[in-house]
């Protein structure tokens, strides 16, 4: 089921040699879970050329996204498609990343930061 939620919030950290370098939370008001996923990849890979990362390993804990991402999966629906062809262009610019799919529990600090983005839209 693709819930609408009309306080969608999303999150990311970056992490280099286990120390964390920077971390992002903001609100993007109402999306789709799989939405949200997106609008968190494509937040990310912008922050990533914003901080001269030219490597990205990538965790995100849908992994539908991850699947569609990498190829595995097809997109069919057409918002999807949107968001998927900007992630893909944004991570083209790279010199290379991998992305992976990785349990929401292991991925807390990202959960605890769009949590974060969610309570900015409530004030």
């Amino acid at each position: 089921a693709d819930l609408h939620s009309g306080t969608a919030g999303i999150g990311g950290v970056f992490y280099g040699n286990g120390t964390e370098l920077a971390s992002f939370s903001k609100f993007i008001g109402s999306k789709t879970n799989n939405e949200a996923e997106y609008e968190a990849l494509i937040q990310g890979i912008k922050e990533a050329h914003q901080l001269g990362i030219r490597s990205l390993n990538i965790y995100a804990d849908s992994q539908l996204i991850v699947r569609q991402v990498t190829g595995i999966y097809k997109v069919k629906n057409d918002r999807m498609k949107l968001l998927h062809g900007k992630a893909l262009e944004l991570l083209n610019k790279l010199d290379d990343w991998k992305c992976e799919h990785i349990y929401r529990e292991k991925n807390e600090r990202a959960d605890f930061l769009s949590k974060l983005g969610m309570e900015k839209g409530r004030k």
